[in-house]
């Protein structure tokens, strides 16, 4: 049977939540040059039940089909492919000004820009005529298949004989995913993030204190001109030209000066609460902004520097330099992450809806395939960090009747890299899969920061305060701060260099001078030398203007930015190749996705299921392993727990 590619678009009366109507349908199917639009229900029922049809549309995963099948009361089961997803995969950068950049749209209306399809402007989405929503709706369609035809070029050069049908409906397969995350929803213990907001605030008021303690005075001026009458009837100066000629002495300045001249008018107290304040005071401290983002001017369009003191809950890493000189200043750290923790909450609450639900929601994809969420649930907190707890912990359970259940992928980007690494150096991962195994003490040993003796000292002590909770003497106290530390910079350097941080930055990093970074450096390339050989062997090609690597595990291509990502890329999506395919099969066992991020995925289960989900997990990584055949098994950890705090 041939299949016929068909480009479709539909107008609706509102988003998902609140459709109610479908005013019209426009289709372009490709083989024949064929252009329709439908505007019953009957007629578009007749055509969507069709199985000789491949979909093709914008967001068609994330809106058209559900919006159809909500509508229209029908499964859609023919293939369906989304642009949106090729176009996260396809273009993640663009040029401006001469710069490459991140591309900051992937719609319609930006790729109608680009192919010179002029989508319609829409102010009243309710009161148009039909004509004006098939105008619109057809627009669509002609991007859409402009943007298509393009793609498809593109995918043929990338893959260059390769089947590329696969990448298509593995990106596609991810939406279906994203879908029903939206779903699902995540339940909110809404009253619990007030009082978390409520504390966070109490805390930002003393920090805010403390630091206004320390600020100069802000001093607020006015601007003075000579009195039109400095004198009286009798000649004599008046009380107002005597002060004037004595602020034109104090300002060295003459009397008949027509110069406007600034005077104080109050002080007030510092304000840290003010950006300008707090960036002039620092500014005159000595500060040295290193966190900059471009602002662009609504009225003029002009893209300005602006610089920040913090970025996520950090703070800019020049500031933290001053602490020693300026111990004040550790206020504006605490400050920083308060203020952070204060958005996250209050994005939960804003988020809830009437009945304390919030969509997890995704905004595209990164290089290696992974998802960008969509606040408030989005680069979440983790539990052991400030607050971290307290934020993972407001997505609970809906009700009595169910638990959460977190699983995540046991260390799924060390095994990628296990893998990668055995066909180099066997020995090595041999001893990387050896229980009780660390990789970063094992650099410090490596690098003759610490000794056999004193690796296996810290893992006892480790052991006894992180397990059995024990309290140490202050002497083992002493050795444990001493070994950690050390461990601590052997762990920098074990997640910098891989992503390419040379000694510079792993001196600046670490505030060590250049021959302690340039021993860790050495160090972890010896240990780790089959990653280079790893990097070295890969293949990758330019297509166009973008670098292409080749994933021999996944057998897809990966946008890749800087030559130096090559291994990072390669490791990194091998990880989310194997996430996507474990998940594939798990959900083929009927469970319901709430939550998956990165390694990990949460959802609900009936009290009393536990034992069936737990199997299902467990059976689905083995069917995994037995299908992929990695250099080294994949393995999953599960946890039941009544929030999310609980099972991560």
């Amino acid at each position: 049977m041939k299949i016929n590619h068909v480009v479709m678009d539909i107008e609706a009366d509102g988003l998902l939540d609140t459709i109610t109507k479908i005013h019209c349908l426009s289709i372009h199917i490709l083989e024949t040059g064929e252009k329709k639009t439908f505007t019953s229900y009957e007629d578009m029922i007749a055509f969507l039940i069709r199985a000789d049809i491949t979909l093709i549309g914008h967001y068609i995963l994330l809106y058209d089909i559900p919006a159809i099948e909500k509508i229209l009361k029908i499964k859609v089961t023919c293939r369906k492919i989304d642009t949106v997803a090729l176009s996260w995969y396809l273009y993640p950068l663009e040029y401006k000004n001469g710069k490459q950049q991140t591309r900051q749209s992937h719609g319609l209306e930006h790729w109608g820009d680009i192919l010179g399809v002029k989508k319609p402007p829409i102010s009243d989405w309710e009161n148009l005529t039909i004509e004006e929503y098939i105008f619109r709706c057809e627009s669509d369609v002609e991007i859409n298949t402009r943007l298509w035809l393009m793609m498809e070029e593109y995918l043929k050069e990338i893959y260059d004989g390769l089947d590329y049908n696969r990448l298509i409906g593995y990106l596609c397969y991810k939406l279906e995913c994203a879908r029903e995350q939206e779903e699902e929803f995540c339940h909110i213990d809404k009253p619990k993030a007030y009082q978390h907001l409520e504390a966070v605030m109490k805390q930002i008021d003393v920090k805010t204190e403390e630091l206004a303690d320390s600020m100069p005075e802000n001093i607020l001026y006015k601007k003075v001109q000579k009195p039109k009458i400095m004198y009286k009837k009798d000649e004599s100066l008046s009380t107002i030209g005597e002060k004037w000629i004595a602020l034109c002495k104090e300002h060295n300045l003459d009397s008949e000066t027509t110069e406007e001249i600034k005077v104080e008018k109050s002080r007030e107290r510092g304000n840290p609460g003010s950006p300008i304040q707090l960036k002039k005071w620092l500014l005159d401290l000595g500060w040295e902004p290193t966190i900059i983002e471009e602002v662009k001017s609504k009225a003029t369009g002009l893209i300005s520097e602006n610089a920040k003191i913090a970025s996520n809950g950090k703070i800019c890493s020049n500031l933290k330099d001053m602490f020693e000189e300026h111990p004040y200043l550790q206020n504006l750290e605490g400050l920083a992450l308060l203020s952070h923790r204060k958005g996250v909450f209050e994005g939960f609450i804003n988020a809830c809806d009437e009945n304390n639900n919030v969509t997890a929601s995704i905004q595209g994809f990164t290089n290696t395939l992974r998802f960008k969420h969509v606040k408030p649930i989005a680069n979440l907190v983790k539990v052991g960090k400030p607050w971290g707890e307290e934020i993972r912990g407001l997505i609970i359970a809906p009700n009595d009747n169910y638990t959460l259940c977190g699983s995540d992928m046991s260390a799924l980007e060390d095994t990628t890299k296990q893998h990668y690494m055995y066909n180099y150096d066997p020995e090595y991962v041999i001893n990387m899969r050896t229980p009780g195994f660390d990789p970063h003490t094992d650099i410090a040993v490596f690098a003759n920061l610490m000794t056999k003796e004193e690796e296996q000292i810290f893992k006892d002590l480790k052991y006894r305060v992180e397990d059995l909770k024990e309290k140490l003497s202050p002497e083992e106290k002493e050795i444990y701060s001493y070994l950690s530390k050390v461990r601590g910079n052997a762990k920098t350097v074990n997640f910098a260099a891989v992503y390419g941080a040379g000694a510079p930055k792993i001196a600046k990093t670490l505030k060590c001078d250049i021959a302690f970074a340039q021993k860790l450096h050495k160090a972890y390339w010896e240990r780790n030398k089959a990653v280079k050989l790893i990097a070295r062997d890969a293949y990758y090609k330019t297509v166009g203007n973008q670098m292409w690597l080749y994933n021999p595990v996944s057998g897809f291509y990966y946008s890749l930015r800087y030559e130096k990502d090559i291994f990072s890329t390669l490791n990194q999506g091998t990880g989310v190749y194997c996430f996507d395919s474990w998940l594939r099969k798990v959900r083929s066992k009927g469970i319901k996705i709430m939550l998956q991020y990165h390694d990990e995925i949460g959802f609900k289960v009936k009290k009393g299921e536990e034992e069936v989900s737990e199997k299902a997990l467990k059976s689905s990584i083995q069917e995994l392993n037995n299908e992929i055949k990695l250099n080294v098994p994949l393995g999953v950890s599960v946890q039941f727990g009544d929030s999310y705090s609980s099972i991560h």
